[in-house]
């Protein structure tokens, strides 16, 4: 990990400078897999509206009642209506608070832009909510958020000091129901934007994580854009 102090000056000079793009690349994320709207609905849905009863013809009894009528002629048996259960909305975030970096941002939920890579919001004080991966309430997946550490307009955003998070710091997510979600820091990770796979970061399988993100390392005029993403991955509390 580099030196903390140092990495914060040498983005000092380049906040002052431009703005930052915090390109996440997720369209590599969906190749070979479905579209991140079609796996939501998939896992999401209920029972499929084909099922049928295996031991015999459905039937109409002379009452309007659906039933299965057996091979031996018997009055029919009535079964349950095979109507797909109504789909639980996700309940998003709303808010992350982290005490030990002075932390308490509002969260909004965002998707993908126009050129494959995650919405950012452009108020450097509110973090976006990765719509298409997972949310505390479900117990499982990664809970994605991420924000700029500065635009032209805000020399310091709310996550400005992420590089700071330490091993064991706690945080909480709150969803829209009210509902605080506790986590503790489990790993910090200074990762090159140009390799950074981001599947296990955006993943709806596994275990319950929150992945905090944003821009780090140094700063390539040329690009117009930082090398690094600061990423912290944080485990439930309880």
């Amino acid at each position: 990990m580099p030196d903390r102090l140092s990495a914060a000056t040498r983005r000092t000079t380049a906040r002052a400078t431009a703005a930052v793009a915090l390109a996440v690349g997720l369209a590599a994320v969906t190749t070979g897999c479905t579209a991140p709207g079609a796996a939501i609905s998939a896992e999401s849905a209920g029972p499929s509206a084909t099922s049928r009863p295996s031991d015999g013809a459905t039937a109409v009894s002379d009452e309007g009642e659906v039933g299965a009528r057996d091979v031996s002629g018997r009055r029919p048996v009535p079964v349950r209506q095979a109507t797909p259960r109504p789909v639980q909305a996700p309940i998003p975030p709303t808010r992350l608070n982290y005490p030990a970096l002075g932390v308490d941002m509002a969260v909004e939920s965002v998707g993908m832009a126009d050129g494959g890579e995650m919405q950012i919001p452009d108020d450097a004080d509110v973090a976006g909510w990765y719509r298409f991966g997972s949310v505390p309430d479900r117990g499982v997946g990664s809970t994605l958020l991420a924000a700029h550490v500065n635009t032209v307009h805000q020399d310091r955003g709310a996550l400005y000091y992420l590089d700071e998070a330490r091993i064991g710091d706690e945080l909480q997510v709150v969803d829209a129901a009210g509902t605080a979600h506790p986590y503790r820091v489990a790993r910090v990770e200074h990762l090159q934007k140009a390799t950074l796979d981001w599947l296990p970061y955006v993943t709806r399988q596994g275990p319950e994580q929150l992945v905090l993100v944003t821009c780090g390392g140094e700063w390539i005029e040329e690009l117009g854009a930082y090398d690094e993403n600061v990423v912290v991955v944080a485990l439930p509390a309880d």
